[in-house]
């Protein structure tokens, strides 16, 4: 299953041309993100491009996306191609994942966000959690556990290095 998001986008042996119907699809998620990703900015955070996708990580989104410290901690989230860390070390353990959900949006387009949220209901629904038992999260955590380095090591989470903005 790993095989079915390796390669996409800008990997080698792929045409950049064939990226652009995919950036285009997401791009209705991808625009929340960059907003998203803009007022992030403004609070102090950190950009960098990897693979065709920004990464945003630090200022105020430790606080934003974990707000009650004593529940389960998010520490990143993909909207589209923008992904938001929380800290430099949830980067670097859940880049491959969010990853793959970056390329699940390239799939779903801007029907992603709905089909992820009916993935959630049809989990909780059927008595399971609705994040662990969410489709789109079981692929992600198949393709690339959180925190874990060999997960990286495929193409999933695109190049290791990113280059500042």
């Amino acid at each position: 299953m790993r095989a079915a998001c390796q390669g996409f986008p800008l990997s080698p042996g792929r045409p950049r041309f064939l990226s652009a119907p995919l950036y285009l699809w997401a791009l209705p998620v991808t625009i929340v993100g960059l907003a998203v990703a803009g007022i992030a900015r403004l609070s102090g955070a950190r950009a960098s491009l990897d693979g065709g996708t920004l990464e945003i990580v630090g200022g105020h989104l430790p606080r934003v996306l974990s707000p009650d410290s004593r529940s389960s901690r998010l520490c990143a989230i993909a909207l589209g191609h923008v992904v938001l860390f929380a800290t430099e070390d949830d980067r670097r353990s859940a880049r491959a994942h969010e990853r793959v959900h970056v390329r699940q949006c390239e799939r779903w387009g801007v029907l992603f966000p709905f089909a992820y949220l009916a993935a959630s209901a049809i989990a909780f629904l059927r008595g399971r959690d609705a994040y662990r038992g969410n489709a789109f999260e079981r692929e992600a955590f198949d393709l690339a556990p959180l925190g874990h380095e060999e997960a990286r090591q495929g193409n999933v989470g695109g190049t290791q290095e990113g280059g500042r903005l």
